[in-house]
């Protein structure tokens, strides 16, 4: 049985391409076939891409650092570290999504149920809105191009050359014009963008819901410290109540530890590339004289740093509630236990000195403190750009 937040998150993931936990949704029919196998070949088929841009890439002038083509080679290694990983990882997706899906069953009160959803709601408004704006932007990008170039040659012949803006594989297009191969390059770049969007994204979605259902749950669990009631009852009361606390909070860390498993390594990855991409976006917005290319590339700055800065708040989220957490737990009256459980009640409050966050081995962690990181490292990026284009 799976809680109602729960299945919302899993039919989006799914939706999306991006639930690797399981394949048994794509059993049946011959194209939930064909996508289960795609699913599983997806990230050789990433990696070929990665293969057949860099290929075109050293055959065009500057590397295509100049006319916005060059943001396609990390680009797509980004594109195929995360599937990678998200492949790999698949088993823990379902571990931790069941993990959640248990915790939530069991906190299962009305004042939980509607805590959860008043913290949730923007969440989901956040989501939403993410996807339409990726969806509209590779509309803009990509169809209304090829409307313009279709009316303007086919209609009153007008042009002489394709209206193409900067797709991965643009270099194999060659002299050829408006032919099945100008054709089938296109097909295949905007198989490469929707992969494209898919990827930039799925992970974001996929840890923005995730990391705000384990900040609902510390919360909940905040709130169930402070309405602790150890000034009545027997003291058989109290000491059941404190059994309580914590086993919940070991339960915490053992979610925490399934979180780290899934987004810790990811994460770390994305620290690294999403500079790459801020630096390569307003490179090429700047440089370029297309004002299509500009605009475009533009976009893809706001794009990016909207992902860092997103990735990078929800983290600090967690770090801060992990510190009201923590003041919730010193704040109980340990001398009201029994001998037996206060050395229980010592360690839990030394665990919780360590922020239930999500980061790698330690490193990367996700926080305010990172994303200056990034944007410091993408302003030396920037800068050695400038200083080579001169």
């Amino acid at each position: 049985m799976l809680h109602e937040e729960i299945e919302r998150y899993v039919q989006l993931m799914k939706s999306r391409l991006w639930w690797y936990g399981d394949f048994d949704y794509l059993s049946g029919s011959f194209l939930r076939r064909c996508f289960k196998f795609y699913l599983k070949i997806r990230w050789f088929s990433i990696l070929l891409l990665f293969f057949a841009t860099c290929v075109g890439l050293s055959s065009t002038e500057f590397m295509g650092l100049y006319n916005g083509m060059f943001v396609y080679s990390p680009l797509v290694f980004s594109m195929f570290v995360q599937i990678a990983l998200i492949t790999y990882t698949g088993e823990q997706q379902s571990v931790l999504t069941i993990s959640l899906n248990n915790y939530f069953l069991r906190h299962n009160e009305p004042w939980m149920n509607n805590m959860r959803k008043k913290l949730t709601a923007p969440l989901w408004r956040t989501v939403t809105f993410f996807m339409r704006y990726n969806l509209s932007i590779v509309i803009l990008y990509m169809v209304v191009p090829l409307i313009l170039d279709t009316i303007l040659h086919f209609g009153f012949d007008s042009i002489k050359s394709p209206l193409v803006l900067p797709l991965p594989l643009n270099s194999f297009y060659g002299d050829d014009k408006w032919n099945v191969k100008f054709y089938t390059i296109l097909i295949l770049n905007w198989w490469s963008v929707m992969e494209l969007t898919t990827t930039i994204q799925g992970p974001v979605v996929h840890f923005a819901v995730l990391s705000c259902y384990f900040q609902t749950e510390m919360q909940i669990f905040t709130e169930k410290i402070k309405m602790l009631e150890l000034d009545r009852g027997s003291q058989e009361d109290i000491d059941e109540q404190i059994r309580t606390i914590v086993r919940s909070h070991n339960n915490l860390i053992e979610l925490n530890r399934n979180l780290k498993s899934v987004f810790g390594l990811p994460c770390a990855f994305s620290s690294i590339f999403v500079p790459i991409f801020l630096t390569l976006s307003l490179f090429t917005s700047l440089m370029s004289d297309d004002m299509a290319v500009a605009v475009s590339y533009g976009s893809g700055f706001i794009l990016n740093f909207s992902t860092g800065i997103l990735y990078c708040s929800l983290g600090q989220r967690l770090e801060n509630e992990s510190e009201e957490l923590f003041r919730a737990l010193c704040d109980i009256p340990w001398f009201k236990c029994a001998p037996s459980l206060r050395k229980s009640l010592n360690m839990m409050i030394r665990q919780a000195r360590t922020p239930l966050i999500v980061d790698y081995h330690g490193r990367s962690k996700m926080n305010l403190v990172t994303f200056m990181q990034i944007l410091r490292s993408s302003y030396s990026y920037f800068t050695l750009l400038q200083s080579m284009s001169k």
